[in-house]
């Protein structure tokens, strides 16, 4: 949100603030994405196996039991 400030010293040092929790938020992604990354998978199925449709869009016949 853009601010309206007349005090151009005020206004620098919002700018470095918001520069700095830019930067801090960053950071903390990036962060969590390593962790996430880091986890073990304890699931081995293919990507179509966890949404249940094959590569054509359709529900797979694996899991065709659940859609009836």
């Amino acid at each position: 949100m853009p601010l309206d400030i007349e005090n151009e010293e005020v206004e620098r040092l919002a700018r470095q603030k918001r520069f700095r929790d830019t930067k801090s938020t960053e950071q903390r992604l990036k962060e969590i994405a390593r962790s996430c990354a880091e986890l073990p998978v304890h699931d081995y199925g293919s990507d179509e196996d966890i949404v249940a449709y094959d590569l054509n869009g359709l529900p797979s016949s694996r899991h065709s039991r659940h859609l009836t």
